[in-house]
Order: C-alpha cells, then structure tokens, then sequence
C-alpha cells in the first residue's frame, strides 16, 4: 500500500454508544481529572495486539455492539475483543462470518458488520494503525463524566486510521476466558483501604454477602445491589479515587468506580478491586450476580 493512500472507516451504525478510547490520561488526578481509557484494559490490549498496534492505541469501545463500518482508501485489519457477537464481513454483496479475538480483513470498499452483543457489555474494537482523533490532555479518550476528548462517534462519522501499526503479531487468533454470565457468580477480588476504618463490624460482614450488577452501571461506576453496609457517620472531605474504588454512598449500597470516575465528594472508599477483577466488571451485564473477595 502506498504510504499517501488515506485510510478511513465511515460508521454506517453506531449501536447504543461509540467511544474513542486509548490508555488513558495518566498524572492530572490531582487536578480533578480521570484517566479514562480502555474500560476493558485487558480486552483491549489483547485487541491492539492481534492487529499489531502498541498495546495503548486508540481504539473503538462499542458499547452492546451493532457497529456497521465501510473500509475506505484500502484493506483495513479489524480485531474485535471481550464479547461474544456474530461478526461478517461483505464484499461485493457477498458475506461471509468472521471471529472475534483473531485479525479481520476488511478489503476496501468491504463492510465490517458486528451484531448485538449476546455475551460481554463492551466490544473493544482495535483497528490496525489506531484511531487518529485529535488528543485532549495527551490521550484520545472520551471521558463522559467530565466530557473530555472526542465526542461519541454517529452514524455518517468519517474516522481516519493513524500509523501506529509495528510488527504483526505470531498469533492468529486468542484463546480467552468467556465474558462474565448472569448464570455465574462473579468474583471481585479486593485489597481493604483507605477507609475501612469507617465500616461498623456488621458492615465489613455485609460488603462480603453476595450482591447483584444493577441497571445503574457505566463508565462512572457500577452500583452492586444487596443488602446496605453500615458505616461510622463521620463526614470526610473530598479525596481523589482511582478506577475499582469501592466507595460507600449515604445509603449503604456500593459504587465500584469505573475509569471515568469523579473524586469522592465525602463517601468513604472502603476498598480497592484489583485490575483484572475491574475488567470483568465492566463487561458484566445487570442481573450478574457478584461477591467480594479479599486479598492480602
């Protein structure tokens, strides 16, 4: 391919909600600004690696899927991680299925059509070369609590390819855990701190009892239903948090923050999910049911 040939996607479906995402805003939480980034970070690695972007690529976050983009200028490699979807590819009027966690060849003119996600909350959808959208603050991402970087990509969008794209990786396809299930008890694992000390002793009982993802659950936080967790009614002021806070509301029902999380405005933060356990939540949808685990 010549190196003067434009590469762009045009969005002809953008489903419920299309963000740019890349690693994130890292240093500015002390002036009151998120990270933000990938809301899946292992998906998303894992997605930039099968098309050979550097692990932080800008990349696109789909959130349930039914994306529907058209290659422009030539062959574009798609790789699409952390959900269960029906995927094809259309060439000339003919499609054909095509797999998640594994590169996708979409030939210029091709269109690249991902269906309603049946397992997982989130496609990360890594192109190879990365999503050239203008940075704010050094990053790509689409903070939507202080409503920083691009705005949701629309049907119509025109999204030009960078040229981030290195070596191609020695893997064809990833083999990967399935998304978290309604069926299955999902297992947070967490650290205590920096206000546990705020728990009464039957509230540190109660932050253990099985719970459930409510419908209250995006990029902020996700609130995690079961039975209210008793805490010491002393005020706190304002402290910075960082994504998988678990922070404790006036009335008792639990927020694990997410990546575009806010500073706490006086709720105590009583614990801290680990990464990989964040990941998972973020793709659990409401009704999955869920524990916290401690770990030293």
């Amino acid at each position: 391919m010549s190196p003067h040939v434009s590469l762009e996607l045009i969005l002809r479906s953008a489903g419920a909600l299309l963000l740019v995402q890349d690693s994130g805003r890292a240093g500015l939480l002390g002036q009151g600004v998120s990270p933000s980034g990938f809301a899946d970070a292992a998906s998303a690695t894992r997605a930039n690696r099968l098309v050979g972007n550097p692990e932080g690529a800008a990349m696109l976050e789909s959130l349930l899927g039914g994306v529907e983009f058209e290659a422009v200028g030539a062959e574009v490699t798609i790789a699409v991680s952390g959900v269960e979807a029906q995927i094809e590819v259309e060439v000339h009027g003919v499609a054909h299925a095509v797999s998640t966690e594994s590169p996708i060849a979409v030939p210029a003119g091709g269109v690249l059509r991902i269906g309603q996600c049946t397992a997982g909350l989130r496609a990360m959808i890594a192109v190879r070369g990365g999503i050239d959208a203008p940075p704010v603050l050094g990053s790509r991402s689409s903070d939507t609590l202080a409503g920083l970087g691009p705005v949701p990509v629309t049907a119509g969008d025109r999204m030009r390819i960078g040229s981030a794209a290195t070596a191609w990786p020695v893997v064809e396809y990833a083999v990967v855990q399935p998304p978290p299930s309604t069926a299955e008890t999902l297992v947070l694992e967490f650290r205590w701190g920096p206000r546990d000390d705020r728990l009464t002793s039957a509230g540190r009982a109660a932050l253990l009892d099985h719970r459930v993802v409510s419908a209250r659950a995006n990029r902020v936080g996700v609130r995690l239903d079961g039975a209210a967790i008793g805490t010491v009614p002393e005020p706190l002021p304002s402290e910075p948090t960082v994504a998988g806070a678990i922070e404790l509301p006036t009335d008792g029902i639990p927020f694990v923050l997410g990546r575009d999380h806010p500073v706490t405005v006086g709720y105590p933060v009583v614990g801290v999910v680990d990464a990989a356990s964040l990941n998972r939540l973020m793709q659990a949808r409401p009704g999955t049911p869920v524990r916290f685990a401690p770990i030293s």
